[in-house]
């Protein structure tokens, strides 16, 4: 099966439930990217109390070999289809109308690829996240109090796979979220997804340099990240000097 055969299959599927507003398809393909690694990012708008007989009724037109529950806010299953390539997978969602506008913001989600819309609900509108400033502060902090002490007692100490997590955990991802809030501030809580795009090549090659842990790269990381918060200092995004100030 191609992608383009699974979305048509899902769709199909879709369109034939009398309670389904509207379905679409978002992810990569919002922003015009399918290669042969995409999943299906499918998604049905219709009330709460209809998402068991969604679910039930996609579930009964895949051959499902693995089926895992979503952890989100969102009621959402993953698929993983029997005899297909595993990267064709299913990211299925069921948003109800009065949830809906926040997945429908085109600078953070692009322009969904409609396969039905019977009410005229999948209008794409302008939502950003209204905590941008305080995760910035936090990560700012996160950063300046732990990234340092945690990397160095986790190397004195031998413990690589800790050192690992901490790596991720206080120097990645609050320097990816303070890289972001410079060059991408729209999408700001997007993590570490989309660096490549989001972010200016030559940050994105020194992102590259230092994913791995060491002590040379913590000295980098700290060079970058001192950068991006002057420059959201002079944006007026952080208060103060942006760096002994405690949030």
């Amino acid at each position: 099966m191609t992608w383009y055969e699974l979305v048509a299959l899902l769709g199909a599927t879709a369109e034939r439930l009398p309670f389904a507003e509207a379905a679409w398809i978002g992810g990569g393909a919002a922003f015009g990217r399918v290669d042969r690694w995409s999943d299906v990012d499918f998604q049905i708008v219709c009330e709460a109390e209809h998402a068991e007989a969604a679910f039930a009724a996609i579930e009964s037109v895949l051959p499902i070999e693995l089926s895992v529950q979503g952890t989100g806010p969102l009621r959402q299953r993953f698929y993983r289809l029997r005899g297909e390539d595993p990267h064709l997978f299913v990211d299925f969602c069921v948003i109800p109308r009065s949830e809906l506008v926040p997945y429908l913001d085109p600078v953070r989600h692009g322009q969904p690829r409609v396969l039905f819309d019977r009410t005229g609900v999948l209008v794409p509108k302008r939502d950003p996240p209204s905590d941008l400033d305080v995760r910035l502060r936090r990560a700012v902090a996160r950063f300046r109090f732990f990234s340092r002490v945690m990397i160095e007692r986790n190397i004195g100490r031998g413990k690589a796979v800790e050192l690992a997590g901490a790596w991720t955990s206080f120097v990645l991802a609050p320097l990816v979220e303070v890289l972001r809030a410079v060059h991408d501030p729209e999408r700001q809580d997007f993590g570490l997804r989309y660096t490549d795009i989001d972010l200016p090549p030559e940050v994105y090659a020194t992102l590259e340099r230092i994913v791995s842990p060491s002590l040379a790269n913590l000295a980098e990381a700290e060079r970058l990240f001192d950068r991006a918060v002057d420059e959201l200092v002079r944006q007026e995004r952080l208060p103060g000097d942006g760096r002994t100030r405690a949030w």
